[in-house]
This record gives C-alpha cells, structure tokens and sequence, in this order.
C-alpha cells in the first residue's frame, strides 16, 4: 500500500487506498476485505453495508454525452434512467453508465414545527407512521382449482393527497392526519450538479467499458445505439462530448498515412539509386508483405500496438 485519503461529508465518507504499480488489485481487495471485517462491529449499526470498488485508468468513461431537451428537468432525467440507460448498458462490451445532472423527483414533507412541539409528537413516530403506511404485504394465499393464488395487500401511496391522509399519530383520542401538521409537496429534490448542454438544462452520461474489451469498438456500437435513440425519440438528442475512441483512430490512421507514404518514398529512392525496375518491384512487394506479416503475428500472439510501440 503507498497512500490512503479519505473525503467524508453527511452521510457519506470514501476512503481511497492507493497501491504501487504492479500490486494485483483482486488480492489487494481481498486483504482490504479481511482487514473490514475485523472492525465491522465498530461502525455505526445504522450504517447502509459498505461497498468496495476497484479503479484504474482502464476504468475511466470512454464516451461521455450530454442530453439536451426541452421536457421538464424531472421528465428528462426519469425518461433517459427508464428508457435510455439500460438501452446503452446492453451494448456489448459497456460495463455501466453513469447519470448525472437533471431533476428527481421528491416527495417532500415538511413538519409545522409550531404545532410539533405544542401536540408534543415524536418524529421518529412519524417517520415510522408513514414508512408503515406506504408498503405493499402478503395476504397469504387462496386456492382456485389446482393452483394456489398469492394475495397481497397494495399499499403505496399513488398521490399526495394519501399521503397527506396518513393518520400518523393520535391527541387525546382524536386522530391526527400528515397534512394537519405538515405540507406535503410533489417536488425535485435538491439538484447537487449542474449540467448544461448547448446553453441549456441537460443530463450527463459517462460511458465506461468492460475490462479488456476494445475501446474503438465498444464506442463505435454505443455511437450507433445512442444514433438509433435520436432517431427513435426526437424530443431526447445525445451529443457526443468526449469521445476517446477518436484519439485511437487519428493515432491508427496516422500510423496507416505514414507507412503508406514510407513505404511510397523508399521505392522511389531505390529506383533511383538501383535504376533496375525489377529489383525495385522485388523490394516494393516485400514492404507490405513484411507489414502484413508482422501484423499478422502481432495478431496471433496476442500483442497491441501500445506494447510494439514500448518496445522499440
């Protein structure tokens, strides 16, 4: 291990363990595991169960969009997690899409503090009145013929107005309903980032691919998926923004240019010096047969352009 930060905030704290180069992160994990476990029992018992991650450059979103749209903010952000996201996440070679920016919605409720204090109402009672309230059961089951028919009991809460109608407590006798002592508002919640997109209110989509799979290829079908969205809902465009896969293919074709051109110049120049047609088109046709097969034995044992590159 070389470093360990950690960022902490309300509810919420990230530890970041760096390694040094070389370390094999699945046996890394499992140590950092072993080592939670032992102090388990001394986080905070109301603690959601803590989540590891494992994270290098490979990981980083390959493709980052933007959405804009005239819909609502809350419409904009329920449509692209609903109908966009798992659409791009069951591109072959996407590992997960990231969404930020846009409105969620929130049912907000907001306590009369006045009238709290003076019926002397615990919240915890409330908050557990209106938990029990908006929750769907099993009623046990009937038989019908050969089968037997699961009963359930629906109780979610399907507008504002039964949530307001919740009975969340009693005052000598006399029930007390949510909207006597409180507000409740169909809302957003509190935006934390803000994305814009030509000027405008947008959403930000991160791409990133699977481990091992080829960039180029895992951006050039999700550039196709998110070309047949655009065309399917025309009140959504995706723009992309980021496009790392781009970078790779000027590299490609630069590389492609400059053997061409190489390749073009060296022939020139022996015929110039050999003045014998026949040895020079002997040279020229071993140029590409020597870039073919070195190619073709890259291909074969398994090597990238990256590793050719490093090593010469």
């Amino acid at each position: 291990m070389e470093e360990i930060t950690s960022e902490s905030s309300e509810g919420n704290s990230v530890v970041q363990v760096s390694f040094f180069w070389g370390t094999d992160l699945d046996v890394a994990v499992n140590d950092v595991r072993d080592r939670l476990d032992r102090i388990i029992s001394q986080l905070p018992k109301e603690m959601d169960r803590r989540r590891l991650m494992k994270f290098d450059p490979s990981s980083m979103p390959i493709l980052i969009m933007g959405a804009s749209s005239s819909l609502d903010p809350i419409q904009l952000r329920k449509t692209i997690d609903e109908q966009i996201k798992y659409r791009l996440e069951r591109v072959p070679g996407v590992a997960s899409v990231d969404v930020r920016g846009g409105l969620e919605r929130e049912i907000r409720v907001s306590l009369y503090t006045n009238k709290i204090k003076a019926l002397n109402f615990p919240l915890n009672e409330i908050l557990n009145a209106i938990r029990a309230a908006n929750i769907t059961q099993p009623a046990g089951s009937i038989k019908r013929g050969h089968y037997d028919v699961t009963i359930r009991t629906p109780g979610q809460y399907s507008s504002v107005g039964e949530i307001g109608e919740t009975v969340v407590a009693s005052f000598q006798g006399v029930p007390v309903r949510l909207k006597e002592i409180a507000s409740v508002e169909d809302t957003a919640s509190k935006p934390t980032t803000i994305v814009r997109v030509n000027g405008g209110p947008g959403v930000h989509l991160a791409v990133t691919k699977q481990s091992g799979k080829n960039t180029g290829e895992v951006a050039r079908l999700v550039l196709a998926e998110v070309q047949k969205i655009n065309q399917e809902m025309k009140q959504i465009e995706l723009i992309p923004i980021i496009d790392s896969s781009d970078y790779i293919k000027r590299s490609i074709a630069s590389v492609g240019s400059s053997a061409f051109y190489g390749g073009g110049f060296a022939i020139l120049v022996l015929l110039f010096f050999l003045r014998n047609f026949a040895s020079t088109g002997i040279i020229a046709i071993a140029i590409p047969t020597s870039i073919i097969a070195t190619f073709a034995l890259m291909y074969f044992a398994g090597f990238t352009m990256n590793m050719m590159t490093l090593g010469g």
